[in-house]
């Protein structure tokens, strides 16, 4: 952790190491890195070191680069501290402080999209149930309703949207408390001038459920913009499903599955045409766990191969559903698709959640291919990671220690090995990814190919 702190702030320390200064994408990645190390660990006291240092970057006004101000926003967001817990409060009140400091700065365009950041990790710190819960969500309400005219940039209306998902209560009845956030968000999805904050505003709704929200969504899935609201009306259903599917779980309740959800999808599905309408609703399909729109998401993801990414979402609905019966489908997808990169990365992931163990020979004989491009072997690893079957350590570890091999092939067999060995269920930079605004993105965060978020 010191040589991270050394790394983030380009100090005497770090350079003596690397022997010149740090790079601005170093001085990043090791801000993520630290906020990750925290996140993970307990002691209070290495908390606060790490908040000292993204505390001093994201202050410094000599420092202007972009990337490294928003790693330190999220490497912030990152920390975990718990407010019921008397000697975390502090350092709690005080990130948060820092946070709403930095975005309240008057600013132009550029420097408000680096602000654009604070208001999801302001979200990871609160929660639903922290005392200042309410300041904020009436702070992003007021900033989402245009109260402000000097602030503009559609980055922070797509991050305000995002955070009250997250913060706002279930809108069930008139009496609920707070119907006015979701009336605000269904007016924003309505009538906001940037089409990523209107979509957004819808699956904030799916976030925030309740009935009232559920039926709005129902509305928009019949009746909506078949190119782009529909889609994103399906994930919001989904995502309300889960939800309410994982708080079962949690509280040991009965199982129940959302039928009128699961059968207004299923319909849908069985009229849709477009790829990217099919992919959302087999993914919904999957997230509400509506068994009963197997058969026909098989047959739609079989028919239509040649339509990669949708068929490659269909076979991710199929495994967020825990189909079992459709493992043998999808391993015929993914033998069908060896030199179609997308649809053999999502098939081979589905496989691996559905903990298919007979897949794991085949992914080894692709981990062996030369051809085998970035994407290809990330998804390899992955994969593994997830089927979790001892039986791939052998081969693994024979694989990184043959120097016969490409370098990058004996990369991600290490990769492969420390997946299976994992402990964790989620990527290991979930941390970072869950409930950001990655339409926000700075090169450091994504840039589709090297950023925290494309890597592994």
């Amino acid at each position: 952790k010191r040589q991270l702190i050394d790394l983030s702030l380009d100090n005497a320390a770090a350079r003596k190491v690397r022997d010149g200064a740090i790079s601005n994408r170093t001085r990043s990645f090791a801000l993520y890195g630290l906020g990750l190390y925290a996140n993970d660990r307990g002691p209070l006291a290495l908390k606060k070191r790490a908040f000292d240092s993204m505390r001093e970057v994201l202050l410094d006004k000599s420092g202007r680069d972009r990337n490294v101000k928003v790693a330190a926003i999220q490497g912030i967001g990152m920390l975990a501290l718990d407010h019921s817990d008397p000697r975390s409060r502090p350092l709690l009140n005080e990130a948060l402080d820092v946070l709403v400091t930095y975005y309240d700065k008057p600013s132009g365009g550029g420097t408000q999209t680096i602000q654009s950041h604070c208001p999801t990790a302001i979200t990871k710190l609160l929660g639903k149930d922290h005392p200042r819960t309410d300041e904020f969500v009436q702070r992003f309400a007021e900033e989402l309703d245009g109260k402000n005219r000097r602030r503009r940039n559609a980055n922070l209306a797509q991050s305000c949207v995002l955070a009250l998902g997250q913060l706002c209560e279930p809108y069930e009845d008139m009496h609920s408390r707070d119907r006015g956030y979701s009336e605000l968000l269904v007016k924003t999805f309505q009538h906001h001038k940037d089409g990523q904050t209107r979509y957004f505003a819808l699956l904030a709704l799916g976030q925030v459920g309740g009935k009232v929200n559920r039926e709005y969504l129902l509305r928009i899935l019949r009746k909506g913009s078949k190119s782009l609201e529909r889609p994103w009306a399906a994930i919001a259903l989904g995502v309300q499903a889960f939800e309410t599917y994982r708080d079962q779980k949690e509280s040991r309740d009965t199982i129940t599955v959302d039928e009128i959800v699961g059968e207004a999808l299923q319909e849908q599905l069985a009229h849709a045409k477009a790829p990217i309408l099919v992919g959302a609703l087999g993914v919904a399909l999957g997230l509400v766990r509506y068994q009963d729109a197997a058969q026909a998401m098989r047959k739609r993801m079989q028919r239509e191969l040649q339509k990669n990414e949708q068929a490659g979402y269909l076979c991710l609905g199929l495994a967020l559903m825990r189909n079992y019966r459709s493992i043998e489908s999808i391993r015929e997808t993914m033998h069908a698709s060896t030199r179609r990169t997308t649809l053999f990365v999502q098939s081979a992931i589905a496989l691996g959640l559905l903990g298919d163990k007979a897949a794991a020979t085949e992914l080894h004989r692709k981990l062996d291919d030369e051809n085998s491009n970035l994407a290809t072997l990330a998804a390899i690893a992955s994969a593994l990671g997830q089927i979790g079957d001892r039986r791939s350590v052998a081969p693994l570890k024979k694989a990184l220690f043959d120097e016969e091999r490409g370098d990058l092939q004996r990369a991600f067999a290490a990769v492969g090995l420390g997946a299976v060995a994992d402990r964790a269920m989620l990527p290991w930079h979930a941390e970072i990814s869950t409930n950001i605004n990655y339409r926000a993105a700075v090169e450091t965060l994504t840039n589709q190919q090297s950023g925290v978020l494309d890597i592994l």
